[in-house]
């Protein structure tokens, strides 16, 4: 009898000791769980504020355009127009001069309307596709900077939808913005491969790398734009660096003609 209790209570010891353990085990888990929560969403809300600053920024900077550039050249026509009008007799020479000056005054405003139309929807992507856009943006970031930039491409055609194709492109542009500004690189190498309903696209440079913490700073803003990026478009972007070793972004993005139904109107 006094034997059974003792193994009865030795089960019982050993028991609560397993239950201890597993719920410290669980403990644990829940903590790393409730660290990774609160990391994605301290990055949700970078993203978002991100986001809203971005829109607010391009939405001033349109405001800007349209008054500085548009406004300033119909005004300065509606001049010319009203000076003609209240002088219908003018010799000859003097209306063809107007003309002639108005005549500009449009050319010009039509090329500024090209010009703001093509920051909020790259037409190249429009006019010659996303391969052609891309070797466009390397060609002009190394006659700019005197840095080499190559660009390879595999199975390009495929990723010839509109959602696609503009984050890609973008994510480039924003990559050679950062490098352009930050890297102090002497080179940079863009691979982009399409294949598989899936186009992955790598961008590395040699430049002086970036630290974990700089990536997720309120500096870095432009990288999560970037992740935000795929992120709509059903894909994912990340971003690796070593301070003096470089950076490497890497995008993967589904480029399937029902992942383009469902995002085509994600990003302009």
């Amino acid at each position: 009898m006094i034997t059974a209790i003792v193994v009865l209570q030795a089960l019982l010891i050993f028991l609560l000791l397993l239950s201890r353990n597993s719920l410290r085990r669980a403990q644990f888990a829940l903590k790393e769980s409730e660290e990774r929560l609160k990391d994605a969403l301290e990055t949700a809300n970078r993203v978002f504020r991100y986001m809203e600053t971005a829109r607010e920024n391009e939405r001033r900077h349109i405001a800007r355009e349209i008054h500085d550039e548009l406004g300033q050249a119909l005004t300065a026509l509606k001049i010319e127009l009203h000076r003609l009008k209240n002088n219908p007799t003018e010799k000859l020479e003097v209306l063809t001069a107007a003309i002639d000056r108005m005549s500009d005054l449009v050319s010009n405003t039509i090329r500024d309307v090209q010009r703001i139309s093509s920051e909020l929807r790259p037409r190249l992507l429009d006019d010659l596709g996303l391969v052609a856009a891309i070797e466009w943006l390397s060609e002009e970031f190394s006659e700019r900077m005197g840095i080499p930039c190559n660009f390879e491409r595999q199975n390009a055609e495929s990723c010839a939808g509109t959602a696609c194709s503009t984050a890609i492109f973008r994510i480039v542009q924003e990559s050679l913005t950062n490098i352009c500004r930050h890297a102090q690189a002497s080179q940079v190498e863009i691979t982009l491969d399409c294949g598989g309903g899936n186009a992955l696209l790598k961008i590395v440079d040699d430049g002086i790398g970036v630290s974990k913490g700089q990536l997720t700073s309120e500096e870095s803003l432009g990288l999560l734009g970037m992740m935000e990026r795929a992120h709509m478009c059903g894909g994912k972007a990340d971003i690796y660096g070593e301070p003096g070793k470089g950076t490497t972004v890497i995008a993967m993005i589904p480029c399937s003609k029902e992942v383009e139904d469902n995002h085509e109107d994600t990003y302009s």
